[in-house]
């Protein structure tokens, strides 16, 4: 019986008819059994009895290992890193809302004693989403909000406004907050009055 089959000696060219009775000295083909560079090599290899040593597996188990520790030894200060990163950007956004709170205060002519007034040192408490507590002694506060808001002495119509933010809060004692929380940001910027 005669089958077109893809010829062994033949790669991508036509089909043709190929016997299937095996001749002398050869076995029969079929699709699937073609010389193979990769069989041949593996064949080579089990031959020769050539494989890694001992010592060369765990002379390279040892190197992944060195690089892998090294690798995760870098994770906490990256941790670390982000969670100062978000920090800030949390001060900032409750120093632009505090400023902008103060301007709005300035436009409007009213003096509210939360968000600043000439002369005095009013806190604002947030928590550790930014969000504003509206209270006088918080418990769970993350950030202590501190505004001074002075006239500038050569502009009658320029006020110097500094917010200090101070956090995280409630790391301090609940009744005197010493120690001072460890990390403080300063924002200053000149608000015109019209």
């Amino acid at each position: 019986m005669t089958m077109k089959r893809l010829s062994p000696n033949a790669l991508g060219g036509p089909f043709e008819n190929i016997d299937d009775t095996p001749r002398e000295g050869t076995r029969p083909t079929t699709s699937f059994d073609f010389d193979c560079p990769r069989r041949a090599l593996f064949q080579r290899a089990a031959r020769t009895g050539a494989a890694f040593s001992l010592i060369e597996v765990v002379l390279a188990l040892s190197i992944v290992a060195l690089g892998m520790l090294t690798i995760l030894g870098l994770f906490p200060q990256g941790l670390t890193s982000a969670k100062n990163a978000a920090d800030d950007s949390l001060c900032a956004m409750v120093a632009q809302d505090t400023i902008a709170d103060r301007k709005i205060q300035i436009e409007t002519g009213t003096n509210n004693a939360a968000i600043g007034v000439v002369g005095t040192n009013p806190n604002r408490w947030f928590d550790a989403k930014g969000k504003e507590l509206f209270t006088t002694s918080p418990t769970n506060a993350m950030f202590n909000c501190l505004i001074t808001a002075t006239p500038n002495p050569s502009y009658p119509n320029l006020e110097i406004t500094q917010v200090q933010i101070m956090w995280p809060w409630y790391n301090a004692s609940t009744t005197t907050k010493t120690p001072a929380p460890p990390n403080t940001n300063t924002f200053v910027t000149e608000i015109v009055k019209y």
